[in-house]
């Protein structure tokens, strides 16, 4: 709702694109905490990655627990690579904590690219390779791949399949780092110098912050469907009320950023009648949504979740407003 905007650099933040660097040494990384399963079968799928002639890999995993638990899992997973694997603590709970450190690692590596994929995420066979074609075609700084959604079992019942939203070669305003390459320049100090927001440590969301950052500097994003990742996604997730607060989290995220980028609240006073009309459509779409359930099911649960959301959205802005920040990432899921 209010990141959907194309973005425009704030007075005083210069535009400054990077220029395309050669990719030759690469760092990929994962941040991982609680969850030693799906950790070793991303890293599974990670390990016999093929990159192209010339390139040099970097597996980075950073673990994020208290005390680290990861180190056996990546030993065992580097005795099958082709390429060094280092395991890295970061004692901080707090995802943004735990990219940082990746960063860290690949300023120290001397890495042109630095990739992302999450612990609870599986590799396509040739994910990398394309990842790097991908960037290497399209001229781009970063590159975001497409994720497809895998459940363990019965299909939750609102897990309702939505449309595909982009078009291969498509530009992107902002990125997530649950499958992304991108230049090392933007975190290099001759470059654009970014971090991930710690101060979005329990909120989450600073993967869109990054990157908005990132794209109201000059910087390209597109995206290609060709790098995959499937992920397995915890039932818990799916269900209604994790969805809505996801709408929750995302408008009091968007404030944040907003506020931090532009500084005030008058961009948001300006749509509040805005916000306050998408508020009252989705409570009015949500009420009337049983009526459509006789016409089909899954019609029923669109117009659900579509008008819970916009509820939902509207309200973590308002909260956002009133400085009221989520905290989502309390509990982990997975195993």
């Amino acid at each position: 709702m209010l990141l959907d905007q194309q973005p425009r650099a704030p007075s005083g933040l210069a535009a400054t694109a990077t220029s395309q660097a050669a990719i030759r040494k690469v760092c990929i990384g994962i941040c991982t905490a609680g969850r030693p399963q799906l950790l070793a079968k991303c890293l599974a799928s990670l390990v016999r990655q093929q990159a192209p002639p010339g390139h040099e890999i970097t597996l980075v995993v950073v673990d994020n627990d208290t005390p680290p638990r990861a180190a056996p899992i990546v030993e065992a997973a580097g005795a099958h690579a082709r390429f060094p694997m280092r395991h890295l603590h970061e004692p901080v709970r707090g995802i943004p904590y735990a990219r940082n450190r990746v960063l860290d690692a690949a300023l120290a590596l001397g890495a042109d690219w630095v990739a992302f994929i999450d612990d609870d995420e599986a590799a396509s066979p040739d994910w990398l390779d394309k990842l790097i074609g991908a960037a290497e075609r399209y001229k781009a700084d970063v590159i975001q791949g497409a994720v497809l959604r895998h459940y363990q079992g019965r299909v939750p019942f609102w897990a309702v399949p939505a449309p595909p939203e982009l078009r291969e070669g498509e530009g992107m305003k902002f990125a997530a780092t649950s499958n992304v390459l991108f230049a090392a320049s933007l975190i290099r100090a001759d470059g654009l110098a970014l971090r991930f927001d710690e101060a979005m440590a329990v909120s989450g969301g600073e993967d869109t912050d990054f990157f908005l950052r990132a794209r109201l500097r000059g910087v390209s994003i597109t995206f290609s469907e060709e790098p995959f990742v499937t992920e397995e996604v915890h039932p818990e997730r799916l269900s209604f009320a994790r969805q809505m607060g996801l709408a929750y989290r995302t408008g009091a995220n968007d404030v944040y950023i907003k506020r931090k980028l532009y500084g005030g609240i008058r961009i948001f006073l300006r749509r509040l009648p805005q916000i306050l009309l998408r508020l009252l459509r989705g409570m009015l779409q949500l009420l009337l949504s049983p009526l459509l359930a006789p016409f089909g099911l899954d019609r029923f649960k669109r117009a659900a979740l579509t008008g819970g959301r916009h509820v939902f959205k509207s309200a973590g802005v308002i909260a956002g407003l009133l400085r009221v920040r989520p905290s989502p990432y309390r509990k982990i899921d997975g195993y």
